[in-house]
């Protein structure tokens, strides 16, 4: 993170005014984690997830230097070239949630659903009512 910080005051780049869309803040994990990380990338003090990289005034090296954080970040592989065919918040969230669903090991999953199934209606309603406490 400090190396984005670095890459972000070397660059002194102006907030952007006037680009058209009006701010939609982060609605899920992925997308608030994506906010923070191209704010502290471009020097922003708010992202809105249908904002463009590039019309925000991020760059090829800046876009290098995203791809690599949200490797890290997630731990997933996400090439190059899908961030530039996705590049609004919104829309590589999306591609991010799909890799993260992947990349899941089909037998743990058959693992998770199995005691999902063994739940009884009470535990199934408490773990409801705690999700929603968290929303």
């Amino acid at each position: 993170e400090e190396d984005l910080a670095q890459l972000s005051l070397a660059k002194l780049t102006h907030p952007p005014t006037n680009l058209g869309n009006a701010y939609v803040a982060p609605r899920n994990e992925v997308e608030q984690e994506l906010a923070n990380i191209w704010q502290k990338l471009l020097g922003l003090d708010q992202v809105g997830v249908h904002d463009s990289f590039f019309e925000l005034g991020g760059d090829s090296l800046f876009a290098t230097q995203l791809v690599s954080q949200l490797c890290k970040n997630f731990e997933i592989e996400l090439p190059y070239k899908s961030f530039f065919n996705a590049p609004t918040i919104a829309e590589l969230a999306e591609v991010i949630i799909q890799k993260l669903t992947e990349e899941i090991d089909p037998e743990t999953l058959a693992d998770a659903l199995k005691e999902v199934e063994q739940l009884s209606d009470s535990e199934v309603q408490t773990m409801t009512d705690l999700v929603r406490l968290t929303e």
